[in-house]
């Protein structure tokens, strides 16, 4: 049980700083528009987070998400010498990966259309989006500090301490679901995650799916700034059964590439002599 312990740390870092996020961001704002005082008063939270400032929003997430990694990095929880290493990334297995990675979260997408699960940050995500330093962090930077704490912090320091590969990529792929606290983000974050981690205890570094973390989120910056609130992909597709084929032959495809992937690719040797000395 002592294994877990520190891996779980990661966790408790991560949510402590995004917490204080929280406490410094409507007293920040005001002091950056003291139009934002009233919106703050009117008890609206959609008006709320429409009018909270993108720079400042993007800017604070991401320092915490730096004092993290620096707290996590305190921990010995991060390898350096080989977070970014490029290990098993032939290029055909790389294609092949990405290529399976985003039928899967297509067809992670289309489900949750499906069965409508609730998007309660997609304001602050359309905020976000409109501006240059906040597409810089939803689409580059916050994928590079998730990939850092969720896949090298917590299933890399998992596997250096003998955990089964199993274990370590779920464990990691429902914590990178709950610490969204977005239903639809709980959801698709948590199948997004054990593509992750695959792609993680494969190559031994976040290079690929840091990659992959890179282009899902950049997709989801364009199709912001694209598409309206009322555009989806039945209404694209012409209804709801379109969907569901699109997501069963998405979901089929992705699995044999994934499984393609899994037996093509040597298993690396995690242990103790992987730990930052």
């Amino acid at each position: 049980m002592k294994k877990y312990i520190k891996p779980v740390l990661v966790v408790v870092i991560y949510l402590v700083m995004q917490l204080l996020v929280g406490f410094l961001l409507a007293p920040l704002n005001c002091l950056i528009d003291p139009e934002f005082s009233n919106v703050l008063m009117s008890g609206d939270s959609q008006a709320l987070m429409s009018a909270m400032n993108p720079i400042l929003l993007a800017s604070l997430t991401f320092l915490a998400g730096v004092l993290s990694i620096a707290a996590i990095s305190a921990l010995r929880l991060i390898c350096w010498k080989t977070v970014f290493g490029c290990r098993n990334l032939q290029v055909g297995k790389v294609v092949v990966a990405l290529v399976a990675g985003l039928l899967g979260i297509l067809a992670i997408n289309g489900i949750a259309e499906v069965f409508e699960i609730s998007n309660t940050l997609e304001d602050v995500f359309e905020n976000l989006s409109k501006n240059v330093w906040g597409i810089l962090f939803l689409a580059v930077l916050g994928p590079i500090v998730e990939e850092l704490v969720f896949r090298e912090g917590i299933v890399g320091s998992l596997l250096r301490r003998g955990v089964s590969p199993l274990v370590a990529i779920v464990i990691s792929a429902l914590l990178f679901g709950l610490v969204h606290g977005n239903p639809i983000q709980i959801f698709a974050a948590t199948f997004i995650g054990i593509i992750l981690g695959v792609f993680y205890y494969k190559t031994g570094s976040i290079v690929l799916s840091a990659i992959l973390h890179i282009c899902v989120n950049s997709l989801s910056v364009i199709t912001a700034n694209v598409c309206d609130k009322e555009t989806t992909l039945s209404s694209i597709l012409g209804g709801d059964i379109y969907v569901s084929i699109l997501v069963a032959v998405s979901a089929v495809v992705s699995i044999l590439l994934m499984v393609w992937y899994w037996r093509s690719t040597s298993n690396l040797e995690y242990g103790q002599e992987s730990l930052v000395e």
